[in-house]
This record gives C-alpha cells, sequence and structure tokens, in this order.
C-alpha cells in the first residue's frame, strides 16, 4: 500500500519545519537504508534501482494542536549517508531539532545532536548522523508509542 506523500524542498522548508515546531525535541524511532535491488531482481517498470533512507521520527505536530504524531522521512537516490553513535548509542532525541540544507540539487538532512553551523557540505558530512539524497518526500502517520 503506498501512502501518498509530500516533497520537501527549499520552497517548502520554512512551512515544514513551522508545523512540527523544527522537529525540536523528535524522537527517532527507526532509520532504515534500503539498499538497490541486487543482481537476482529487476525494479518495476518506470522504478530505478537506488539506495533509500526511511526515517521515522516521532514529532509534535501543529495540525493537531501540538499533539503528537509519527513522521516518516523518505529520502530517494541517497548519495551518501552515516549513522554513528559516539556517545554510547542512545541518542534518540533530537534536542536542537531537525537540520536541513540543500546544495547543488541534493537535500541534507542531519540527525545529530550537535547544534552544529550546517553551511557547506563539508558540514554536514562533518556530522555524526546525516543523509545526502537527490529526493525527499515526507507523510503524517499516526502516532503510537
Amino acid at each position: 500500500m503506498n501512502l501518498p506523500t509530500n516533497v520537501l524542498n527549499e520552497a517548502t522548508k520554512k512551512e515544514f519545519l513551522e508545523r512540527f515546531y523544527d522537529c525540536d525535541d523528535a524522537v527517532i524511532r527507526s532509520i532504515d537504508i534500503i539498499y538497490p535491488y541486487g543482481w537476482f531482481t529487476r525494479p518495476n517498470p518506470g522504478e530505478k534501482e537506488t539506495t533509500r533512507v526511511n526515517i521515522l521520527l516521532s514529532v509534535r505536530d501543529k495540525l493537531s494542536n501540538g499533539g503528537w504524531c509519527n513522521l516518516v522521512l523518505m529520502l530517494s537516490e541517497v548519495l551518501e549517508l552515516k549513522v554513528a553513535e559516539p556517545h554510547g548509542g542512545y541518542n534518540s532525541v533530537l534536542s536542537d531539532g531537525l537540520k536541513l540544507a540543500w546544495f547543488d540539487g541534493s537535500v541534507f538532512v542531519d540527525l545529530s545532536l550537535n547544534d552544529n553551523d550546517l553551511k557547506s557540505v563539508d558540514a554536514f558530512r562533518r556530522s555524526n548522523r546525516y543523509v545526502g539524497a537527490k529526493e525527499l518526500h515526507w507523510r503524517v502517520e499516526e502516532y503510537d508509542r
């Protein structure tokens, strides 16, 4: 079942972050890496073989009167990613919110706990957790603990 998604780009970034309170104190529920099909299968017609990353966050949502929802970020055509846990591995709250930036037609998403000044691709690459991809979509799902 394919649920409808929304495109997240530079034009919609401000509205997105305002709706979800900049994802301040969002909880990272999961980060799923989906690798290309491989030699033994073929993509469906019209699909490309590409690495994708799905990130599930629990966030506050202004459209639900500040209540919580699950927010799925879907990055496709992943160019690079890093997931490191230098502080013992249990750092799932985004105390500084979600950071997004676009460079040369690619979107970069930072999920680290540092209040980094992310004004360049190299700054993202120094982060503990980030994804760089060609496209970013999102959807809201019902909150479940």
